[in-house]
Order: C-alpha cells, then structure tokens, then sequence
C-alpha cells in the first residue's frame, strides 16, 4: 500500500545545513558564480531534490536569468508572465506546491516530461526588492518538509548577502573606472578627440565581459563621414574593413538623431559573421563623434551591457561636453591623433599608448614588445628624387605597416623616417620574427618613386618588457632607449637588419 503524504514527510531523512558550507559561501574570497554553485549545491543536499535552480531577476528585462543548477535540464531566461508563482515571490511569498500536476499546462515542455510532482520556491530578498530565487523540484508528491523550508529559507538569505555585495563591488569598480576617466576628461583641453575615445574604449573593455572591443572616431571635417581606427582588441583587420562598411553614412546619420534632444545613446545590434555585435554611438546633441563596437564570442541573452546604459550616458555626456569645448579651444573637429602624412597614430598618441600599456602590464605582468624602425639611406632618397617622392615613400611604408602588424598593435610615425611599433602581450622572440617578417616584406617590395620604382630597406631595433622586470623599466623613456640602442647597433652592423636590446 503506498504511503500517504503524511507518511512520506515523517520518513524523509532531515539533512542538516553544514557550518563548512554556509561558510565557503560567505567566503569574502571566492567569487559570485563559486559562491552560488554552492548555495545549488547545499540546496540540493539538505532538499533531496531532483533539480535545484538558482535564478537572478531582471527588473529591467523583467525576466529570470538562471545563474546555477543542479539538474539534468539547462534552463534559460523565463519572463516574468511565464514564471510560474511569479506573483508569489515578488510579493516575498514562499511556494510550497505538493501535486505539480495541476500546473502542468504552465510548466515548460522540457520540466514537464521530467515527471516533477512538487516544488519549493523561495524567494531571494534584497533592499530593493527581488534580487532572485532558489527553486527545488522532486518528483515525489508532497516531499518538501518544513525543516527543508527552514534551510532553504537560511540559503535565500545568504545569497542575498553575496549578490547585494557583488553588486556594490560592480557599482565600485563601475565608479573607480568612471572617475579615473572623468578626471582625464576633466584635462581635454589638452586631449584630442581621438585620445579621449581611446580612453573611452579602454574603460568599456575594463568594465565589460566581451571579446573584443574597436573605437572609430567620426572625421567631422568630411563630407563622407569617413570613419578612422582609435583603437581595437580582438578585431581581425578583415573584420575592422567590414565594419567599416557596415557602418556607413546612413546608418551614422540614424544613429546621431537618438540623441537629439538630449536622448540616451542606445545599445544597436548587428551581426557580422559569427559574431553579435553590440554598437555604441558616442554622441552630443545630434552630433555624433565616434562609435564603439563590442562583441562576445559566445554571447548570453542578457550579458549585462543594458545594466551600464546609465553609466555609458554619464560618459558619453561628459565627453560630449569635453569635446565641444576640445573643438572651441583646438579651432578644429577633425581627429588630432594621426600623422597627416601617413595616416599613422601621431607621436604624441604614440606617447600617450605607451605609458598606458607600461601600466598595465605593471598590474598584470604581461610582456610588451617595442620596435623603431628606420628606412635606411633615406637622405638618398630626397636628394635624388626630391622631397615630394619621399614622402611618398612614407605613405607606402605606412601601409606595409598597417598591413603586416595586428590590429592590437599600433605602428605609429617616431619621427622623420623612422616609425615605431608598440605590440601589447608580445614577447621578445614574436615581436623579433613580426620585425624581421617586416624586413622581408620592405625588402622585397618594390616601391613607387614618380615615374620610377626604388628598392628599400630597414633597420629594426627590438626591445621587449617581460612583465616581471621592476624598477625604472616601467619608465617609457627606458623602453625607449633600449630600442634605440638596438636601432642603432643594427646601422652600425651595416643596416637592414633587426637587433634586439640586450636590456
């Protein structure tokens, strides 16, 4: 004779909440999705439960966002209309249900075939309100005991604790990331247009769990709106030459009307290849000055991008004010940071990038590569041809350089006829055989002088900060004279070679 629900409640087994486990979840050292995994795991522990679900939910979306579980079923965002007892947990309600039968119709297909006859729900309040639930399904009738409820009820309140907590580090992390770029704002004056979106792309890559990440400043000067490269992490330059298609005179114009009248940038989406691309107008006033574009490789229904739309819009409108005054003290709306003979960054943004990436691998202790790179007997050159020729040769040596380095690498013009090369996570042998695949490519490239083709060549000097050094190698000028002393080994050893720095 089966047993009655009275039965089956007084011989479940009661499994007691551990100390070690309500302590591992508390640990302030372990990391929100470790710390939920074990709220999901003790759920399921002291519940007996077949399937336990921890989800977050999205005021904003009005959606539950499964964050951890313990199931055979991988669930996904439910809207708020389709959850079940949704009512019952905003309103801070427990759900005790003992015969699931009666809400099959309500169930989603894949909970239905599982046989689930009972559910316990609790939900996970905060100061605001409904930050989640723990949900455990059994498919035994009437198998959630009160004592069950009790350590659940214990459970919800801890994960209320770590979520509210890892939403003030966020909000912490959010505001240290806005006031160290405000106050770079705050010296625009004596920033370009350009060097403030640089700045603005690598605050939204330190915030945002994507990728890659390309910056293009919008050339206001030109009737075509053509669209330079600020910068870009994780973008191959075939992908950088199709977003800069896709985003065409147009599509810009649409996207500068979202902020006439003081709208909010919106988040844009598009799809290129494989990728979901999430695009940022940097705008002020029906004025655009850039866009952003980011992308995950394997991105979420919701990767949180829409929690930092207020953040963004702070950003965007104190940059937008920044620039507006940049263009009244510079006279001028057009990008300040490229060399206006060959289209390379300038040295003043070379100087700029430099100490940027010196301090980040002082924080990370990834290696950095620089190269400075001399066209040999270039003297030659303007006194046989003339000036106009030679700096014909620069613009085609620029775009070899543009052509052979990574799109996370930025060749830039030093000076003269010599340019230079800042390479981000590049070790000295990768940055030595970038450098002499470089060589090769100078030398057998012939290049257009009037009427003419000349054959050049170059000396390449290598200097490579490990990331572990210390001391005044962080310094710029270090890395700097290092490379030079490399250059200028190379010249003496008869040119048209690459040395590497003994530093």
């Amino acid at each position: 004779m089966p047993e009655s629900p009275e039965q089956a409640a007084v011989n479940q087994p009661e499994c007691l909440l551990s100390v070690r486990s309500l302590l591992e979840i508390l640990d302030p050292e372990r990391d929100l999705p470790a710390a939920l995994n074990s709220v999901v795991q003790e759920a399921h522990r002291v519940t007996l439960s077949d399937h336990v679900f921890l989800f977050q939910y999205e005021p904003a979306g009005k959606h539950f966002r499964p964050l951890a579980w313990k199931s055979p079923v991988t669930p996904g965002i439910v809207p708020l209309d389709k959850k079940l007892m949704a009512e019952m947990y905003l309103a801070n309600r427990r759900v005790v249900l003992d015969d699931l039968t009666r809400y099959s119709y309500r169930l989603r297909p894949e909970a239905a075939r599982q046989g689930l006859l009972s559910l316990a729900g609790i939900p996970i309040m905060g100061g605001k309100g409904l930050l989640g639930i723990i949900e455990c399904l059994s498919r035994e009738a009437s198998h959630f005991t009160p004592a069950m409820i009790d350590n659940l009820l214990i459970l919800a309140g801890q994960t209320a604790l770590i979520m509210e907590k890892a939403e003030q580090e966020a909000i912490s992390k959010r505001l240290g990331i806005e006031n160290a770029f405000l106050h770079e704002i705050a010296k625009a004056e004596t920033h370009s247009a350009g060097m403030l979106l640089y700045g603005f792309g690598e605050a939204l890559f330190s915030l945002l769990d994507v990728d890659g990440i390309a910056v293009f400043g919008l050339d206001a000067g030109s009737e075509d709106n053509i669209l330079q490269e600020v910068m870009a992490k994780g973008f191959s330059m075939p992908d950088i030459g199709r977003l800069k298609k896709s985003l065409d005179k147009e599509f810009l114009q649409k996207a500068a009307r979202f902020s006439a009248g003081g709208g909010k940038p919106p988040f844009l989406k598009r799809l290129l290849r494989d990728k979901l691309l999430y695009i940022i107008p940097v705008t002020w006033q029906d004025k655009l000055y850039g866009v952003v574009v980011c992308y995950q490789a394997r991105p979420a229904p919701d990767n949180g991008l829409a929690g930092l739309e207020q953040f963004i819009s702070r950003i965007v409108e104190s940059m937008g004010l920044a620039l507006q005054r940049n263009s009244m003290y510079s006279g001028m709306q057009r990008l300040s940071l490229m060399d206006s003979l060959t289209q390379l960054a300038n040295r003043r943004l070379f100087d700029y990038i430099l100490g940027r990436e010196l301090n980040k691998i002082r924080r990370h202790s990834s290696p950095l590569s620089l190269l400075l790179i001399d066209i040999d007997h270039f003297k030659k050159i303007n006194d046989q041809y003339g000036h106009q020729v030679g700096d014909l040769i620069l613009t085609q040596v620029a775009k070899l350089l543009q052509h052979d380095f990574r799109s996370v690498d930025l060749p830039a013009r030093y000076g003269g006829e010599e340019f230079a090369v800042i390479m981000p996570n590049t070790a000295l042998d990768s940055a030595l055989a970038a450098a002499e695949r470089f060589r090769k490519r100078v030398e057998n490239t012939p290049l257009a002088a009037g009427s003419q083709h000349v054959n050049l060549t170059v000396s390449i000097g290598v200097a490579t900060h490990s990331g572990a050094k210390k001391g005044s190698f962080f310094d710029p000028a270090a890395i700097l004279r290092a490379s030079d002393e490399a250059l200028y080994k190379a010249k003496q050893q008869g040119r048209n070679q690459v040395v590497a720095s003994n530093i």
